[in-house]
C-alpha cells in the first residue's frame, strides 16, 4: 500500500492568487459594508430621536388639553372629591333607662358621605355594634336600606339590655356600608364612640351626638388581646420629665407549645393631633414569653402638654432574619383612668393590655 503525500501549499497559493486577482473588488466591497452599517446606525439613532421628540410634544399638548365631556361626566366634581376625602359625619342619639336597664341607640343620618356607585342602583345602610357586649354574638344590627345619596337619612332605633355598671367599658361602632351592583357590603367609613364619655348616672332624655367617619376597616372592633405590659409612670413637674419604668411583660402564646420569645417594648409620645414627638425602646429580652425588663425610659414633656398627649405602648417580637413582629399595641389617652391619676398625683402604675387585629384567612 503506497502512502500519498499531500501538498498543502497548493490551496494556500490558490487563495493568495484569488485575493491578488480580485484585490480591488474585495477592498471596495468591505468599504461598502462598513458604510452600510454606519448608515444603518445613523438612521436608527435619528428614528429614536424623532420618537422621543414626538412623545415630548404629545406630553406638552396633553398639559393644556381639556377633558372631554364624556370623561367629565365620569369624573367626580370638586365638591364630590372633597366629600370623598372627608368621608362625612354620622349623627346618632343615645338614651338610657336606669329602671329597665335599656340603652336605646338611634341612627339619625349621615352627611357628606361619598357615593361609590352614582348610577342610581346603590343603597346605603349602617351596622351598629356594641363591643365587647356583642363580641360573642353573631346577630347583625343594621338599619334599613336607603337610596345612596350624600345625605342618607335613616332614623332606625336599636335597644340593648345592659347593666349600668357595664356601660363605661362599652364602645359603640358604626359601620357605613353601600350596597351596589358590584358589592353587597362595600365599606364606606367607620365611627367609634366610647360610652365612657357619657354620664348615664342622671336621668336624661335623648342626647344627640355627631362624629366624623374615618377610613373603613372591617377589623376595627374585633381586636384580640395578645399580651400585656406592666408600667410604672412618674412625672416631675419641676423638670418636665416623664419617667416610664417598663417592669415586665406577658405574651399570649400563638401556639400551645410556645414557651420562648425575644421581645422588647417600644414607647411613643404623641401630641393631641397624633403627631409623633419622641420615641424610645427597651433592650431585647430573650428566652421567655414572660419577660422581665426593669428598664427606665425618660421623655421631656412640658406641663401644659401632659393633659393632651398620648402614650403608645407597642410590644414587639424580635426576629432573626425578618422585620420585628408587632405582638400588640395600646394607646393611653388623656381620658384613661391611669393617666388621670398621673396628672393628679404624679404617679401611676399597672398592667396595660395590648391588642392586635386577627389576620385574614384569605
Amino acid at each position: 500500500m503506497e502512502l500519498v503525500s499531500i501538498d498543502w501549499n497548493e490551496p494556500v497559493n490558490a487563495v493568495k492568487a484569488f485575493f491578488e486577482k480580485n484585490k480591488i473588488s474585495i477592498i471596495l466591497g468591505s468599504i461598502g459594508v462598513v458604510v452600510l452599517l454606519v448608515v444603518i446606525c445613523i438612521c436608527c439613532k435619528r428614528c429614536r430621536r424623532k420618537r422621543k421628540k414626538n412623545k415630548n410634544q404629545e406630553k406638552i399638548k396633553l398639559k393644556g388639553l381639556k377633558p372631554s365631556k364624556k370623561l367629565m361626566r365620569i369624573q367626580p366634581n370638586k365638591n364630590e372629591r372633597k366629600a370623598m376625602e372627608e368621608l362625612g359625619t354620622i349623627s346618632f342619639s343615645l338614651q338610657y333607662d336606669i329602671i329597665s336597664e335599656m340603652l336605646t341607640v338611634k341612627v339619625i343620618e349621615t352627611s357628606n358621605v361619598p357615593v361609590r356607585d352614582i348610577s342610581g342602583y346603590a343603597y346605603a345602610f349602617v351596622v351598629v355594634k356594641l363591643m365587647p357586649f356583642h363580641e360573642d354574638e353573631e346577630t347583625e344590627y343594621k338599619t334599613r336600606l336607603v337610596r345612596a345619596t350624600f345625605w342618607p337619612a335613616f332614623g332606625d332605633l336599636f335597644t340593648f339590655i345592659i347593666k349600668k355598671e357595664e356601660l363605661s367599658s362599652q364602645v359603640l361602632y358604626f359601620y357605613q356600608y353601600e350596597l351596589n351592583r358590584w358589592s353587597k357590603h362595600d365599606g364606606v367609613g367607620i365611627c367609634t364612640f366610647d360610652l365612657k364619655s357619657v354620664n348615664f348616672t342622671k336621668e336624661k332624655g335623648e342626647e344627640q351626638f355627631s362624629r366624623k367617619l374615618r377610613q373603613f376597616d372591617p377589623l376595627i372592633g374585633l381586636e384580640v388581646e395578645t399580651g400585656a405590659v406592666f408600667l410604672g409612670i412618674d412625672y416631675d413637674r419641676e423638670e418636665w420629665k416623664l419617667k416610664v419604668t417598663v417592669k415586665r411583660g406577658d405574651i399570649v402564646p400563638m401556639k400551645l407549645d410556645q414557651e420562648k420569645a425575644s421581645t422588647y417594648v417600644s414607647l411613643s409620645i404623641l401630641n393631641g393631633q397624633d403627631e409623633l414627638l419622641e420615641k424610645n425602646r427597651t433592650d431585647v429580652q430573650k428566652g421567655s414569653i414572660h419577660p422581665i425588663f426593669d428598664q427606665e425610659i425618660f421623655f421631656q414633656v412640658p406641663d401644659e402638654m401632659l393633659g393632651d398627649m398620648r402614650l403608645v405602648i407597642t410590644l414587639k417580637c424580635k426576629k432573626l432574619l425578618t422585620k420585628s413582629q408587632v405582638v400588640g399595641l395600646f394607646k393611653i389617652l388623656p381620658t384613661n383612668e391611669y393617666w388621670k391619676q398621673l396628672i393628679e398625683t404624679g404617679h401611676t402604675e399597672g398592667w396595660f393590655s395590648v391588642f392586635s387585629k386577627p389576620k385574614s384567612k384569605n
